[in-house]
């Protein structure tokens, strides 16, 4: 295999970042069904256990599954975006912001790891670890998600 140019790079991170936006949606669909069954509010179902505990028996074990699956693939499709652009070198002062909260990126990336290889338990530190902050993890990662759709939107191809 020959070394890929930096534009076919380049062109790979915007592919990474489209599959994890389509993530992102199907999460978004997944935790607004949660919420219209549950009759709670989105911010509740992030912040609150107790309307979290809620959500998980009153709503359907299918609809549970599928709110989780879609997030914790969202985040590790986001993991790997923000590894490209770290591998590209490439500059944007509010990507870059973002992207040094290494406690942050640094949640994503285990959390990729626990998602991607088998663990005996939900209780494994990687997941318990971003679960116990997921409220602020989410917040931010809602914001460096934006930041590279933006980023990528403004430079279709690298000049």
């Amino acid at each position: 295999m020959s070394e890929r140019t930096q534009a076919e790079k380049y062109d790979m991170a915007r592919r990474y970042l489209r599959w994890s936006t389509a993530m992102r949606e199907f999460h978004d669909a997944a935790f607004e069904a949660v919420a219209d069954v549950t009759g709670m509010r989105g911010d509740d179902l992030l912040t609150d256990k107790a309307a979290q505990d809620r959500a998980v028996q009153h709503a359907p074990e299918g609809l549970i599954d599928r709110m989780f699956a879609t997030m914790l693939y969202w985040y590790t499709s986001l993991y790997v975006a923000v590894e490209a652009w770290a591998e590209l070198k490439l500059h944007d002062e509010v990507i870059e912001t973002l992207l040094s909260n290494e406690l942050h990126v640094g949640f994503l990336k285990r959390l990729r790891n626990g998602v991607c290889h088998f663990q005996h338990g939900l209780d494994d530190s990687r997941f318990a670890d971003f679960f116990d902050r997921n409220a602020q993890v989410t917040t931010w990662a809602i914001r460096v998600h934006n930041a590279l759709i933006a980023y990528f939107a403004e430079r279709p191809a690298l000049s």
